[in-house]
Parts: structure tokens; C-alpha cells; sequence
């Protein structure tokens, strides 16, 4: 209980620290690279999942105040599971797909989604905080507390709903600045984007999976030694 506490403090200085220093001295340049002043910072992915992780952190650290960190709560508080629900669907497979989809560009041609002019007004520790951080944090809170998963509909409707608003968005951006968001988007055809936009909608919900299944490896024999089995409450009886 305490670590959890003491981990979900740090979560939310971290996070929020990084939230507010983003809106409040953030500033891109108006040039041949960015300066929408159409939406703001809002308009990436990374800020998105950024806000995710404040509230997913704030409700854990009320969870540990309030609410239960029990693998098998007797009553779970509504508290524990809306925790629980936002773990899976937003703050693990986002937090996965922002940092590993930006790694995986920078490795390719950093051009593509940041170009090195970014690095003049981008410092350097606010970069991995936003990129990085978020996959270290989510890892240790995957394998630090116990959660229930919510059935894969759920999730699902949970993360689509996200990726639509946010590629409607994308495209209500494009519309009032005749620019997409994204360096890469520019470079690619219709057919190319259509590919991408399906392979980003892709991207989160293979990422739920895979953190179910982690879940289910760390959790489950936790999990079975609270819920006796039916043998148990037979002889019980």
C-alpha cells in the first residue's frame, strides 16, 4: 500500500508536472514545419495519451486513499473500477502506441514525425517524458497492482470510440489548416493513408490484447488463491 501511494505521487507529479509545462511554455514556431494555431497541443496523440495519464494517475492515487488495491475485492468501489477500465484501454495500449510508434519512426527517418528543428524549442527531457516515461510508468503499474480486465466488448467499443473521435479530429485539423498533423501524412497517397489511419485504429487494440495477457500472467494465480473454488465452498459447506 504504501509503495503504490509513494509510486502514484511521483506518477502524478510526473505527468502533470509534464501536462502543464507542455501548455504553459510550449510554443511552436510558425514555419514551413508547425504552427497550428488550430487547436493547440491538443492536436497530437502524445498530449492525448499525456491527459490520459494524469487522470488514469490521479484516480489511482485516490484509489489507494479511498478505494482498494485488493486482487479479489469483496465490493469492488466504483472508484477501483473505473481505474481498472481506463488501465486497459487507454493508459497501457496508448501509452505503448504513442512511445513505441514514435521510436520506431524516429529509428526509421526522424523527418517523418520529428524533424530536427524541433529540437530548438523541444527540450530534450520533456521528449522522453512524453515518449518514453509513459512506457516505463504503465510497466511498473502493470506489474505492481492487481486489476480485473473488462470483457473484450467493452474494451473494444472503449478504443475505437477514442480512435475515431481522434481521427476525426485529424481531419477537422486538416480542414482548417489544409495540413495534416503529421509529417508523414503528407508524403503518403490516399491509399497509403487509408492503410496507416487502419494500421493506427490496429495498433491499440493489439496492445489491449497483449495487456490482458500480461495481466493474466502476473495476476492469475493471485487472483485464484482469493476466489475459492467451488470443491472449497463444498467442503466449507
Amino acid at each position: 500500500m504504501a509503495f503504490s501511494t509513494l509510486f502514484h505521487i511521483i506518477a502524478v507529479i510526473n505527468f502533470v508536472y509534464g501536462w502543464y509545462y507542455d501548455r504553459a511554455y510550449m510554443t511552436e514556431p510558425d514555419n514551413k514545419f508547425r504552427g497550428f494555431e488550430f487547436g493547440g497541443r491538443m492536436i497530437y496523440l502524445t498530449i492525448w495519451n499525456l491527459t490520459f495519464l494524469c487522470v488514469y494517475f490521479i484516480i489511482s492515487l485516490l484509489n489507494d486513499l479511498i478505494g482498494t488495491n485488493e486482487a479479489v475485492p469483496k465490493n469492488s468501489p466504483f472508484i477501483r473500477k473505473i481505474r481498472d477500465y481506463l488501465f486497459a484501454i487507454a493508459a497501457f495500449p496508448f501509452s505503448f502506441n504513442v512511445g513505441l510508434m514514435f521510436w520506431v519512426l524516429m529509428f526509421v527517418d526522424r523527418e517523418l514525425v520529428m524533424p530536427k528543428e524541433v529540437d530548438e524549442f523541444f527540450p530534450l527531457w520533456l521528449n522522453h517524458l512524453v515518449h518514453t516515461s509513459i512506457m516505463v510508468f504503465v510497466t511498473i503499474e502493470m506489474f505492481a497492482l492487481p486489476r480485473k480486465y473488462p470483457s473484450r466488448k467493452s474494451a473494444m467499443t472503449g478504443i475505437i470510440i477514442i480512435m475515431a473521435i481522434y481521427l476525426g479530429w485529424i481531419f477537422c485539423i486538416k480542414a482548417n489548416t489544409n495540413r495534416w498533423v503529421y509529417p508523414i501524412l503528407a508524403v503518403l497517397n490516399w491509399p497509403q493513408r487509408i492503410a496507416f489511419f487502419a494500421f493506427t485504429l490496429s495498433v491499440p487494440l493489439v496492445l489491449y490484447f497483449v495487456g490482458e495477457y500480461f495481466n493474466n500472467l502476473v495476476w492469475k494465480s493471485a487472483v485464484e488463491e482469493k476466489t475459492p473454488s467451488k470443491k472449497k465452498k463444498q467442503k466449507q459447506k
